[in-house]
């Protein structure tokens, strides 16, 4: 026990000594300054996080009293359980299908080969993956203990309330949370390692099935009796179990006999983890973990598009083939190629993009001013210069192969940007017209430029990209990306069809938005095809 805790010890001063160094404090330095400078960082932070926990307090004291009014309270404890059951059932599917406990590459040599004892491996190992994840629960039962706070005040007339008084509220709130996220993520768990050591066979996936019923069945039950749906009454005792140990945290109940229940529960989860580690093989989780310690390194180091590339591999491997597989040669040959990665990589953030552009697409129906619509422009350009180029910078890493296709650059860069720069006209076009049908007023000239404002993005975007290439990095696998100055000029050439729009409005201010657009969109993409040519 000695030396496994020797070994994770310094893990975890490695893992605090990184996220200490993005504040640019050492934790090695012993000098009077650099204490100072701790101590600094402490109040700052502690200032910060209270003033934004105080902001979210306000925000989320207004939309409970105008989504839940007079229910405040058990809206949040619905909200609370909510988000503690999709992280549940996410862990809890990551747990089933890979070791929860994670070895690095050196573990591999170090740890995995020592006769460790693997009830007291897992153990130990599992300390610092509860306190990481038990951060955003803490953070959201302050915020939601201050926003029923701000919702009493409010209530009761109080105008100036008392510091200790938000303080207490929300203490009270996240030490409540502590032995339930702690019960929660044991099990998680204890399904883990048991599923592993049992070698994921038939009759082993009764436990973690079990487990996940036992568990996920109060979570749900507790959501519904917050929300106000009316249950069986032999569910009843199941249903308020939960939410009552969360009212305790938000001043209604036995705080004390609360925790000292939900505590023991909470151990016993533990223990059950423990016991479930008797077949542990820390050689067979270091092999299923590889991959997941790799992908981390890299992306704490910078190297983000590598990450995404070993996903994208990953997901695209030889386990998954395509359903139809077309004879297509030439341009046709690469788009299906486009298509076929962009369909195996469809992810929560791909569909965000999506989701953002549709917005947009609805704020320049119902933004009628300039100044807003500017705004606009700008976080679309942003998005938009990532979300258009991403399939272009994935082909420039593979600089070898992409050269020696039978391809002129115009056609490279028109293929590699057609199926995206196609998505964001379709789904700007469902927004604006979505909002047209419902303010009644179609954005015609949007409408119209909307093509050309696509490409301006692109181009711009391929052209900046082109212009920081070069051809050592690029056979390493290191394309450059975007940068803030090109997302402004991209900016800049997608607004002027808006901003022509908006000054002349009717048919004139139309033609020439959309004369522009078109003019500037195909300069842009020139420009690019240039770029390409030149890339040294």
């Amino acid at each position: 026990m000695r030396a496994i805790h020797w070994i994770r010890s310094r893990q975890e001063s490695e893992e605090l000594s990184y996220w200490l160094s993005i504040v640019s404090y050492n934790p090695k330095d012993r000098s009077f300054s650099n204490r100072m400078y701790l101590f600094y960082l402490v109040v700052f932070f502690s200032i910060w996080w209270f003033m934004v926990l105080l902001w979210f307090a306000n925000t989320g004291a207004n939309l409970l009293a105008l989504l839940f009014p007079g229910a405040e309270g058990s809206a949040a404890v619905g909200l609370e359980l909510g988000v503690l059951l999709i992280w549940f059932l996410t862990f809890m599917i990551q747990s089933l299908r890979r070791s929860p406990v994670a070895f690095s590459e050196e573990d591999a040599t170090l740890v995995c080969q020592m006769p460790l004892k693997p009830r007291t491996l897992v153990l130990r190992w599992s300390a610092m993956p509860w306190v990481k994840s038990l951060i955003p629960f803490l953070l959201l039962a302050i915020a939601l203990g201050f926003s029923l706070a701000e919702v009493s005040f409010r209530m009761e007339g109080v105008l100036e309330p008392d510091f200790f008084n938000y303080v207490i509220r929300g203490l009270r709130a996240a030490v409540v949370i502590i032995p339930v996220h702690l019960a929660v993520f044991a099990l998680t768990w204890a399904n883990g390692v048991w599923l592993m050591g049992h070698q994921r066979r038939g009759l082993a996936w009764v436990f973690p099935i079990l487990n996940t019923v036992w568990a996920g069945i109060p979570l749900l039950l507790g959501i519904l009796t917050s929300f106000g749906v009316i249950l069986p009454g032999f569910l009843d005792p199941i249903s308020r179990l939960l939410p009552n140990v969360l009212w305790a945290g938000f001043g209604i109940g036995n705080l004390g006999s609360v925790l000292l229940v939900s505590s023991l529960v909470g151990l016993l989860t533990v223990l059950c983890m423990v016991l479930s580690a008797a077949r542990f093989s820390a050689s067979r989780a270091a092999q299923e973990t590889q991959d997941q310690m790799t992908n981390r390194d890299l992306r704490r180091y910078g190297f983000s598009d590598q990450v995404r590339e070993r996903k994208n591999q990953k997901r695209l491997g030889t386990s998954r083939r395509a359903r139809w597989q077309p004879g297509w040669t030439g341009a046709a040959a690469f788009i299906w190629k486009d298509m076929l990665e962009t369909s195996r990589s469809i992810n929560t953030s791909y569909l965000y993009n999506l989701l953002t552009f549709l917005g947009v697409g609805l704020g320049l129906v119902f933004i009628p001013n300039l100044a807003g619509r500017i705004i606009l422009i700008l976080t679309w350009a942003l998005q938009a210069s990532k979300f258009l180029t991403g399939r272009l910078r994935e082909d420039l890493a593979n600089w070898v192969t992409l050269r020696q296709l039978p391809l002129e650059p115009e056609t490279i860069i028109l293929t590699d940007i057609a199926l995206a720069s196609g998505l964001m006209v379709l789904v700007g076009l469902m927004g604006m017209l979505g909002g047209g049908a419902l303010s009644g007023e179609f954005p015609l000239g949007e409408i119209l430029s909307l093509p050309g404002m696509i490409a301006s993005v692109v181009g711009v975007s391929a052209w900046t990209i082109f212009k920081h290439s070069k051809v050592d990095l690029l056979l390493v696998g290191r394309a450059p990306g975007t940068t803030e100055f090109s997302v402004l000029i991209a900016a800049l050439c997608a607004g002027i069809p808006v901003v022509i729009n908006s000054l002349l409005p009717g048919l004139m201010g139309d033609i020439f938005g959309l004369l522009a657009s078109i003019f500037i969109g195909r300069s842009a993409l020139m420009a690019a095809v240039k770029a390409f040519q030149t890339i040294e």
